[in-house]
C-alpha cells in the first residue's frame, strides 16, 4: 500500500462565507473630540465583508464618521457621513477587508 507525503493546498479561486459575526464597539473622545475603533488587522486566511454599520453619539455636537482601510488618510477614506448621529451605511454588495489589512 502506497501512502501520499502531505503536499500543500492549492490556493482557492473564490471566497466562501463560513460565519456570521455581529459586533459591536464602543469609544470614547480624546481631548481633540477624537474617539478611534480600530478592527483588525484581518487574519491571513480571511476577508471581511462588512454589509451594515450604524454609527451613533451622545454628544450634542453633530458628529461625524469615517471608515479608512489601515490608517487615516484620504488615500485609504472608504465610506463615511457628515451626520453620525445613528447614520446607518449600508453595502449591499460588501465593502470588502481583505486579509492582513484593517
Amino acid at each position: 500500500m502506497t501512502v501520499p507525503a502531505p503536499y500543500p493546498l492549492p490556493v482557492v479561486s473564490g471566497w466562501q462565507v463560513t460565519d456570521w459575526l455581529d459586533r459591536s464597539q464602543f469609544a470614547t473622545t480624546d481631548d481633540t473630540g477624537t474617539a478611534t475603533i480600530t478592527l483588525g488587522p484581518v487574519p491571513d486566511n480571511e476577508r471581511w465583508q462588512l454589509t451594515h454599520c450604524v454609527a451613533g453619539c451622545l454628544s450634542t455636537a453633530i458628529p461625524t464618521l469615517r471608515h479608512y482601510l489601515d490608517d487615516i488618510s484620504d488615500t485609504n477614506l472608504r465610506d463615511g457621513t457628515d451626520d453620525g448621529r445613528f447614520g446607518v451605511s449600508e453595502w449591499p454588495m460588501g465593502l470588502w477587508i481583505p486579509p492582513g489589512r484593517g
